[in-house]
């Protein structure tokens, strides 16, 4: 929605028709574990949706059944009804087909063993529900049980399900065949097919399974049962599986020792609130300044701690946040490559901010009778660096309408998830690629984005081959990249497109004709190339007139390289 002051109603711009997927989802996608996923993700999925599907979001952990919402109370009785019902017919069938009168063909044996099928199958589901429904409450099962449910009852299922199909199909086949032949229907050949049939049939079905369910693992290359890893999205047999896991617990109890040394680093950077010699050196300055300046000398001490305390609170934060993430991942169990990543850059990022805290001087300024002074803090800027080969992680099929295809790509934003969504020009769409994906996926026909920093606008300026930086409330703005000229020069610009300013306030630039992506630090004569600048091209290191541009939450770079109709990743260099 989109609000103008002193209006009484809104207007939208982008959505509106009804849930789906929103940019705007402060929870975002459910990541599943890398290898238990929602509890019980890991088994062969072969019978529509499992009960994991339709049940998982809606279970509450650690709250017993009573505490559940009401679909799944409504659930259980479903269940258990069927279950009920189930058994009851199952039973009845079986009493009936026992009878000898009624084994004297096959239709019969195959019925009476469709019973005790059916009655296993009935069985089974309803154990499989509870298995879902107390795995999922019990956030912290034991791994075994867990592993072995998981392996053993959606096969089993399965098998029984596919059985008491067969068996119903034998017996449309041998009534076919009774019809056809009419008087000189054979009955005691009719018995002895069946008793053979009945035999042989669980071992077809189970090895048709198991050979539709057989891909090769990563690990070994064999062709087994194998079980998607939804964090690193490869296939391991059990075996290898298990090994899986483990490596990934080594590389949690690394981060957590990394953790660790980082606490220590940071409780001993905790200083104190009346530290800092630059209080004496302001009280100094009081005193040898005269009464009315006392307000001026207050402020300045205020300043100097809330400077180095609010650097100190921001990192605390930040230890918090990460502390709970780490903590809650171990409780669930549930992590993979993509949060073991994002630990270890975020303990990497904090580190670095630690070790460069922010330098605090004092500034004076010439005044009649007084110097005057004021508090300022500065933090060395980061210049990041990327490789300069990318990486195409979304389109690069040519131009089209294809869900893996763009037509002139313009816009791009990154969510906190490494989701990729895309302005389609040409095709008036927007089109959300899923990280690692290989098509996208259309969400909407419209996107609007500016890029705002202390309530200012850049402005893309591309005719007159500048960027311009509008303050609120300003009557005109300023130049803050090029405005040189139209040229290939490091202080010029040649038809500059998409432009985004980090957290340091440093811009950068697409600038779309000489290819390339270059970086401006306010108050500069010229910037710097980051990416790109290699001449118009397809290969790696190169761009066709790039547009828009992106970081992810690492700090990778993305860019729009419109005319190669593909997404570019530049891997930052940590």
């Amino acid at each position: 929605m989109r609000w103008c002051e002193g209006k009484e109603e809104g207007e939208i711009v982008v959505g509106g028709n009804g849930e789906g997927n929103q940019l705007n989802n402060p929870s975002g996608p459910k990541e599943s574990s890398c290898v238990i996923g929602d509890q019980c993700n890991f088994y062969l999925k072969g019978i529509g949706l499992t009960l994991d599907d339709i049940l998982g979001d809606a279970l509450q952990p650690n709250k017993v059944l009573n505490n559940q919402s009401f679909s799944i109370k409504l659930s259980a009785g479903l269940t258990i009804t069927m279950f009920v019902a189930g058994s009851i017919n199952s039973i009845l069938s079986f009493i009936t087909f026992q009878n000898k009168d009624s084994q004297q063909v096959g239709c019969g044996m195959y019925l009476l063993a469709s019973s005790i099928t059916s009655l296993l199958a009935i069985s089974i589901f309803i154990v499989k529900f509870w298995f879902v429904v107390l795995t999922h409450i019990n956030v912290s099962p034991n791994l075994s049980v867990l592993r072995g449910g998981c392996v053993s009852i959606e096969p089993i299922l399965k098998l029984f399900l596919y059985l008491d199909g067969w068996l119903n199909a034998c017996v449309a086949v041998e009534r076919a065949i009774l019809i056809f032949k009419g008087v000189k229907f054979d009955k005691k050949k009719s018995k002895s097919i069946a008793r053979r049939t009945i035999l042989i049939l669980p071992f077809c079905v189970f090895d048709v399974a198991m050979v539709n369910n057989k891909t090769q693992c990563f690990t070994c290359n064999q062709d087994k049962i194998t079980y998607l890893c939804e964090g690193c999205l490869k296939n391991f047999c059990l075996m290898d599986l298990t090994k899986h896991r483990q490596l990934l617990n080594e590389e949690l109890h690394h981060i957590i020792n990394d953790y660790d040394q980082f606490k220590q680093i940071f409780n001993e950077q905790k200083p104190n609130s009346d530290d800092l010699a630059l209080i004496n050196q302001i009280n100094q300055w009081e005193i040898n300044s005269i009464k009315k300046i006392q307000l001026k000398a207050r402020d300045c001490r205020e300043t100097v701690i809330q400077s180095s305390q609010t650097f100190l609170n921001d990192i605390e934060k930040k230890f918090n946040d990460l502390s709970e993430q780490i903590k809650q991942i171990r409780e669930e169990n549930e992590f993979n490559e993509m949060n073991l990543n994002h630990f270890r850059n975020q303990l990497k990022k904090m580190t670095l901010e630690i070790n460069n805290p922010p330098k605090t001087s004092i500034q004076q300024d010439s005044q009649p009778f007084i110097i005057d002074i004021s508090i300022i803090s500065t933090k060395e800027s980061k210049f990041n660096k990327w490789k300069q080969d990318a990486i195409t992680v979304a389109g690069g099929n040519g131009f089209g309408q294809k869900l893996n295809q763009f037509k002139y790509p313009y816009g791009i934003f990154i969510d906190e998830y490494k989701n990729i969504f895309i302005a389609d020009y040409n095709i008036h769409r927007i089109v959300e690629w899923k990280y690692n994906s290989k098509e996208g996926q259309i969400i909407a026909g419209e996107n609007k984005q500016e890029n705002r920093t202390d309530q200012s606008v850049y402005v893309s300026d591309k005719w007159n081959h500048r960027v311009v930086k509008w303050r609120k409330d300003a009557k005109e703005g300023r130049i803050v990249a090029g405005g040189n000229g139209q040229g290939e020069n490091l202080n010029q610009l040649s038809y500059p497109r998409g432009v985004i300013v980090d957290d340091l306030g440093q811009i950068y630039v697409a600038d779309m004709w000489n290819h390339r992506v270059i970086r401006w630090c306010e108050g500069k004569e010229e910037g710097e190339i980051v990416v790109g600048g290699n001449g118009k091209g397809y290969m790696a290191n190169q761009l066709n007139n790039p547009f828009g541009l992106s970081f992810d939450n690492e700090g990778n770079l993305h860019v729009v390289d419109c005319g190669n109709a593909r997404i570019q990743k530049f891997e930052i260099i940590l």
